[in-house]
């Protein structure tokens, strides 16, 4: 049985214990805000670029633009976007299980991936899938130049005819305790689809008009 020693020693043990936790807790909520503050600072962006899109989409040339240019599917590629490191509980399963079944239904020897995370990366190299690039650390430093160079990467995998789709599957950032897999045809870009946003947009825009007159 312990004596009062023992205790008293436990009892200072669980104390030191908690305050590094809480100051871990602490350093992992500020990161937690700092990534939130990134990912909605990023998103007007990326909104402001569809509707720019979807403005052009009236003027394009389609039989000039090669990203429009829809070919019979013999094979395709999938960018994977994962993250590094684990312990993130269903996070990366999810998402990977989700990928590698599309992959699956496809025909894994007809698809080309590319790996962002390390998680990615691991899966689908244990598992013998054809991995055309994969990037590990890219969360460490999201540079714009970096997310440039992948998306080239893929775009030209595409054009000079090596894919006819390409699709990306992510995890859809819906608020800190919750993400959203989706799996997304990036190429070729879907016209009619465009042209329905563009559509809607329009609509939603007079209604706003009305609404301040």
């Amino acid at each position: 049985m312990a004596n009062l020693k023992d205790i008293r020693d436990r009892i200072k043990s669980v104390r030191s214990i908690q305050k590094v936790t809480k100051a871990m807790k602490m350093v992992a909520a500020a990161k937690m805000r700092k990534a939130q503050e990134r990912m909605e600072q990023a998103r007007p962006y990326s909104n402001s670029l569809s509707e720019v899109i979807e403005h052009l989409l009236p003027d394009i040339d389609r039989e000039r633009l090669p990203l429009l240019n829809l070919r019979e599917i013999k094979r395709k590629a999938y960018v994977v976007v994962c993250a590094d490191r684990g312990l993130a509980g269903a996070f990366n399963t999810n998402l990977l299980k989700i990928a590698q079944k599309e992959i699956d239904e496809f025909g894994k020897d007809q698809v080309d991936i590319f790996c962002i995370g390390k998680k990615a990366r691991d899966h689908f190299t244990y598992r013998n899938y054809n991995i055309v690039e994969s990037h590990v650390d890219f969360w460490a430093e999201m540079e714009f130049e970096n997310a440039m160079m992948i998306g080239r990467s893929a775009i030209d995998h595409f054009t000079n005819g090596t894919v006819d789709e390409i699709h990306v599957v992510y995890n859809y950032f819906v608020n800190v305790a919750q993400q959203e897999v989706r799996s997304e045809t990036l190429l070729p870009l879907n016209y009619e689809k465009m042209k329905v946003a563009l559509q809607i947009g329009y609509m939603n825009l007079q209604k706003k008009n009305w609404s301040i007159r």
